[in-house]
């Protein structure tokens, strides 16, 4: 058996092999659709048609780079996390960016999950674990070695 790269064996032919193409790294892959599936690389968003061999890009006005990213099949979204500071919110069904300024910002996110509850937790570099309610824009911080851990902070 031949073994393939990962660019060869996963990522679609039309994103291979683009000099000067935007997808500097791949970092998730979602089934949002029987033929389509949603590419995070550490910039943009792609949708791809996996019937007809073709694909959509989507970039964020909110920069980068992103890190890391989760499906909230509840509210057809992305939530994508990294070094913007905030939660940016892909909608795939219009492709529209957006993101809720009026929170205190997220910085150095490394990791996003989302629980059943519908609330995000964000792993940071020196920041502990934040819980974000999308719904209402609070954050509650977990952090053991700082002294204002666990203290709920309000949107701004």
């Amino acid at each position: 058996m031949q073994s393939k790269s990962f660019m060869q064996g996963i990522v679609p032919t039309n994103l291979r092999g683009n000099p000067g193409h935007k997808i500097a790294r791949l970092y998730k892959f979602f089934n949002i659709a029987k033929d389509e599936l949603l590419i995070i690389s550490s910039r943009n968003v792609f949708i791809w048609d996996k019937t007809n061999d073709s694909y959509t890009e989507y970039a964020s006005n909110y920069g980068g780079p992103f890190r890391d990213a989760v499906i909230d099949s509840a509210r057809q979204c992305l939530w994508i996390c990294g070094n913007q500071g905030r939660p940016i919110r892909f909608d795939w069904m219009s492709g529209q960016f957006s993101r809720r300024d009026d929170m205190h910002a997220i910085p150095n996110t490394q990791a996003v999950e989302l629980d059943s509850d519908g609330d995000l937790w964000f792993g940071t570099l020196r920041d502990g674990v934040i819980k974000f309610d999308p719904e209402t824009g609070e954050t509650l911080a977990f952090n053991p070695d700082s002294p204002k851990s666990r203290r709920l902070c309000s949107p701004r």
